[in-house]
Protein backbone atom coordinates (compact mmCIF):
# COMPACT_ATOMS: atom_id res chain seq x y z
CA UNK A 1 0.00 0.00 0.00
CA UNK A 2 2.55 2.04 0.62
CA UNK A 3 4.56 1.59 -2.72
CA UNK A 4 1.53 2.10 -4.49
CA UNK A 5 1.32 5.90 -2.57
CA UNK A 6 4.75 6.65 -3.54
CA UNK A 7 4.18 5.83 -7.03
CA UNK A 8 1.28 7.91 -7.19
CA UNK A 9 3.33 10.67 -5.72
CA UNK A 10 6.49 10.56 -8.18
CA UNK A 11 4.20 9.31 -11.02
CA UNK A 12 3.83 13.29 -11.83
CA UNK A 13 7.25 14.18 -12.05
CA UNK A 14 7.91 10.98 -13.90
CA UNK A 15 5.48 11.99 -16.71
CA UNK A 16 6.53 15.75 -16.78
CA UNK A 17 10.55 14.48 -16.68
CA UNK A 18 9.89 12.04 -20.27
CA UNK A 19 7.47 15.02 -21.64
CA UNK A 20 10.51 17.04 -20.83
CA UNK A 21 12.91 14.49 -22.53
CA UNK A 22 11.06 14.33 -25.50
CA UNK A 23 10.58 18.04 -26.10
CA UNK A 24 13.77 18.29 -26.11
CA UNK A 25 14.86 15.27 -28.76
CA UNK A 26 11.96 17.01 -30.71
CA UNK A 27 13.20 20.47 -30.57
CA UNK A 28 16.92 19.84 -31.64
CA UNK A 29 16.27 17.30 -34.17
CA UNK A 30 14.07 20.33 -35.57
CA UNK A 31 16.46 22.53 -35.02
CA UNK A 32 19.19 20.05 -36.77
CA UNK A 33 16.58 19.83 -39.73
CA UNK A 34 16.89 23.81 -40.22
CA UNK A 35 18.93 25.09 -43.46
CA UNK A 36 21.97 26.73 -42.12
CA UNK A 37 21.42 30.70 -42.04
CA UNK A 38 24.96 31.98 -42.15
CA UNK A 39 28.67 31.93 -41.48
CA UNK A 40 30.74 33.67 -39.12
CA UNK A 41 34.35 32.94 -38.72
CA UNK A 42 36.38 34.43 -35.62
CA UNK A 43 39.79 34.36 -35.03
CA UNK A 44 41.31 34.09 -31.22
CA UNK A 45 44.06 35.88 -31.96
CA UNK A 46 44.04 39.56 -31.35
CA UNK A 47 44.94 40.50 -35.02
CA UNK A 48 44.56 37.66 -37.73
CA UNK A 49 48.32 37.20 -39.01
CA UNK A 50 48.14 34.56 -41.67
CA UNK A 51 44.46 33.59 -42.51
CA UNK A 52 41.21 35.80 -42.86
CA UNK A 53 38.03 35.07 -43.60
CA UNK A 54 38.26 34.96 -47.50
CA UNK A 55 41.07 32.33 -47.21
CA UNK A 56 39.16 29.52 -45.04
CA UNK A 57 35.79 30.01 -46.83
CA UNK A 58 38.06 29.11 -50.60
CA UNK A 59 40.84 26.87 -49.20
CA UNK A 60 37.94 24.41 -47.92
CA UNK A 61 35.03 25.67 -50.16
CA UNK A 62 32.31 26.40 -46.97
CA UNK A 63 30.30 27.98 -49.73
CA UNK A 64 29.45 25.11 -51.62
CA UNK A 65 29.78 22.55 -48.97
CA UNK A 66 26.79 25.01 -47.38
CA UNK A 67 25.07 25.01 -50.85
CA UNK A 68 24.96 21.34 -51.22
CA UNK A 69 24.32 20.21 -48.07
CA UNK A 70 22.44 23.03 -46.68
CA UNK A 71 20.43 21.24 -44.13
CA UNK A 72 22.58 21.58 -40.19
CA UNK A 73 22.19 17.74 -39.72
CA UNK A 74 24.27 17.05 -43.07
CA UNK A 75 27.13 18.67 -42.12
CA UNK A 76 29.71 16.65 -40.38
CA UNK A 77 31.55 19.18 -37.74
CA UNK A 78 34.54 16.78 -36.80
CA UNK A 79 35.66 16.72 -40.36
CA UNK A 80 35.59 19.74 -41.32
CA UNK A 81 37.19 20.49 -38.01
CA UNK A 82 40.13 18.12 -38.79
CA UNK A 83 40.44 19.52 -42.19
CA UNK A 84 40.93 23.15 -40.84
CA UNK A 85 43.49 22.14 -38.52
CA UNK A 86 45.31 20.55 -41.05
CA UNK A 87 46.60 24.17 -42.50
CA UNK A 88 50.16 24.85 -41.45
CA UNK A 89 49.26 28.36 -39.77
CA UNK A 90 46.37 27.06 -37.47
CA UNK A 91 46.92 25.50 -34.30
CA UNK A 92 43.24 24.76 -32.89
CA UNK A 93 40.09 25.18 -34.15
CA UNK A 94 36.10 24.56 -32.75
CA UNK A 95 33.10 24.47 -34.52
CA UNK A 96 29.53 24.74 -33.61
CA UNK A 97 26.14 25.59 -34.31
CA UNK A 98 24.23 28.51 -32.82
CA UNK A 99 20.42 28.19 -31.98
CA UNK A 100 19.51 30.47 -34.80
CA UNK A 101 21.56 28.30 -37.41
CA UNK A 102 24.31 30.00 -38.00
CA UNK A 103 27.77 27.71 -37.83
CA UNK A 104 30.78 29.41 -36.10
CA UNK A 105 33.78 29.00 -37.11
CA UNK A 106 36.57 29.86 -34.38
CA UNK A 107 40.49 29.62 -35.37
CA UNK A 108 43.42 29.77 -32.99
CA UNK A 109 46.77 30.81 -35.26
CA UNK A 110 50.17 29.81 -34.59
CA UNK A 111 51.85 32.34 -33.40
CA UNK A 112 55.41 32.66 -34.52
CA UNK A 113 58.73 33.22 -31.97
CA UNK A 114 61.50 32.87 -33.69
CA UNK A 115 62.53 32.52 -37.67
CA UNK A 116 65.24 29.70 -38.62
CA UNK A 117 67.23 30.00 -41.76
CA UNK A 118 69.60 27.08 -42.23
CA UNK A 119 69.27 24.35 -44.48
CA UNK A 120 64.92 25.67 -44.91
CA UNK A 121 63.23 28.44 -44.06
CA UNK A 122 60.49 28.37 -41.29
CA UNK A 123 59.17 29.63 -38.15
CA UNK A 124 58.90 28.42 -35.19
CA UNK A 125 56.31 28.52 -32.23
CA UNK A 126 56.71 28.35 -28.48
CA UNK A 127 55.80 24.52 -28.82
CA UNK A 128 58.35 24.04 -31.04
CA UNK A 129 56.06 23.69 -34.12
CA UNK A 130 57.40 24.76 -37.45
CA UNK A 131 55.41 26.14 -40.42
CA UNK A 132 56.22 27.75 -43.63
CA UNK A 133 57.24 31.55 -43.93
CA UNK A 134 54.86 34.20 -45.80
CA UNK A 135 56.50 35.72 -49.00
CA UNK A 136 56.03 39.06 -47.61
CA UNK A 137 56.92 38.40 -44.38
CA UNK A 138 55.34 40.71 -42.28
CA UNK A 139 57.40 39.55 -39.06
CA UNK A 140 60.49 40.79 -37.54
CA UNK A 141 61.72 38.21 -35.74
CA UNK A 142 65.03 37.03 -34.13
CA UNK A 143 67.02 34.99 -37.21
CA UNK A 144 68.54 31.37 -35.75
CA UNK A 145 71.17 29.94 -37.88
CA UNK A 146 73.23 26.97 -37.15
CA UNK A 147 73.04 23.38 -37.56
CA UNK A 148 69.43 23.14 -36.73
CA UNK A 149 66.72 19.81 -37.13
CA UNK A 150 63.38 18.51 -34.89
CA UNK A 151 65.66 17.40 -31.96
CA UNK A 152 67.06 20.45 -30.74
CA UNK A 153 64.36 22.91 -31.58
CA UNK A 154 62.89 22.82 -27.89
CA UNK A 155 66.23 23.49 -26.86
CA UNK A 156 66.68 26.55 -28.81
CA UNK A 157 62.85 27.85 -27.55
CA UNK A 158 64.47 27.01 -24.06
CA UNK A 159 67.18 29.04 -24.54
CA UNK A 160 65.44 32.37 -26.31
CA UNK A 161 63.10 32.46 -23.56
CA UNK A 162 65.65 32.31 -20.78
CA UNK A 163 67.51 35.01 -22.35
CA UNK A 164 64.12 36.84 -23.29
CA UNK A 165 63.52 37.67 -19.41
CA UNK A 166 66.05 40.06 -19.67
CA UNK A 167 64.22 43.14 -21.29
CA UNK A 168 67.68 43.88 -22.24
CA UNK A 169 68.46 40.82 -24.21
CA UNK A 170 64.61 41.18 -25.71
CA UNK A 171 64.68 44.20 -27.21
CA UNK A 172 68.88 43.55 -28.45
CA UNK A 173 68.44 40.40 -30.11
CA UNK A 174 68.26 39.91 -33.27
CA UNK A 175 70.09 36.28 -34.27
CA UNK A 176 71.05 33.33 -32.26
CA UNK A 177 73.57 30.90 -34.08
CA UNK A 178 73.40 27.12 -32.66
CA UNK A 179 75.65 24.49 -32.64
CA UNK A 180 75.59 21.50 -30.68
CA UNK A 181 73.88 23.08 -27.36
CA UNK A 182 76.25 26.00 -27.80
CA UNK A 183 75.09 29.36 -28.94
CA UNK A 184 76.12 32.52 -29.91
CA UNK A 185 73.94 35.83 -30.52
CA UNK A 186 73.85 38.81 -32.39
CA UNK A 187 72.77 42.32 -30.54
CA UNK A 188 71.12 44.93 -32.87
CA UNK A 189 73.27 47.90 -30.98
CA UNK A 190 76.62 46.32 -31.11
CA UNK A 191 78.62 45.21 -34.02
CA UNK A 192 80.26 41.64 -31.43
CA UNK A 193 79.45 38.74 -31.45
CA UNK A 194 78.21 37.40 -27.75
CA UNK A 195 79.54 33.55 -26.88
CA UNK A 196 77.07 33.12 -24.61
CA UNK A 197 78.15 28.72 -24.73
CA UNK A 198 75.44 26.58 -23.13
CA UNK A 199 72.43 27.76 -21.39
CA UNK A 200 73.46 27.91 -18.25
CA UNK A 201 74.68 30.61 -15.56
CA UNK A 202 72.15 33.20 -16.99
CA UNK A 203 72.36 35.99 -14.19
CA UNK A 204 76.57 35.63 -13.82
CA UNK A 205 76.65 35.86 -17.80
CA UNK A 206 73.76 38.75 -18.13
CA UNK A 207 75.44 40.82 -15.27
CA UNK A 208 78.82 40.54 -17.28
CA UNK A 209 77.32 41.50 -20.68
CA UNK A 210 75.53 44.58 -19.32
CA UNK A 211 78.55 45.90 -17.25
CA UNK A 212 80.57 45.54 -20.80
CA UNK A 213 78.19 47.46 -22.71
CA UNK A 214 77.68 49.97 -20.52
CA UNK A 215 81.68 50.34 -20.46
CA UNK A 216 81.31 50.61 -24.68
CA UNK A 217 78.45 52.60 -24.23
CA UNK A 218 81.10 55.40 -22.87
CA UNK A 219 83.60 54.30 -25.38
CA UNK A 220 83.90 55.64 -29.11
CA UNK A 221 86.06 52.60 -29.93
CA UNK A 222 83.46 49.97 -29.11
CA UNK A 223 83.71 48.72 -32.89
CA UNK A 224 87.12 47.40 -32.30
CA UNK A 225 85.36 44.55 -30.74
CA UNK A 226 84.37 41.69 -33.09
CA UNK A 227 83.85 38.95 -30.23
CA UNK A 228 82.82 39.12 -26.59
CA UNK A 229 83.25 35.67 -24.55
CA UNK A 230 81.26 35.15 -21.20
CA UNK A 231 81.86 31.48 -20.85
CA UNK A 232 84.42 32.16 -18.44
CA UNK A 233 83.50 32.44 -14.38
CA UNK A 234 85.05 35.83 -13.75
CA UNK A 235 85.97 37.43 -16.76
CA UNK A 236 84.95 38.55 -19.92
CA UNK A 237 87.47 37.86 -22.90
CA UNK A 238 87.15 39.85 -25.85
CA UNK A 239 89.10 39.59 -29.22
CA UNK A 240 89.75 42.39 -31.84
Amino acid sequence: MKTMNLFKKILPSISILILLIYLAFFTTKRNLDRNIESLNITFYNERSNFLNDDIIIKEFNLNDLIKKNSKKNKICLDSIESLIVKNDYVDDAALYFTFDSKLNIEINENIPLLEVQSNQKYYLDESGKSFPILKNNPFKLPLVRGKINKDNFLDIIKFYQTISKSDFLKNEIIEIFYNHNDYKIKLKSYDFMVEWGQNKSFNRKLKKLLVFCNYLNNDKKQSVYKNVNLKFKNQVVTTS
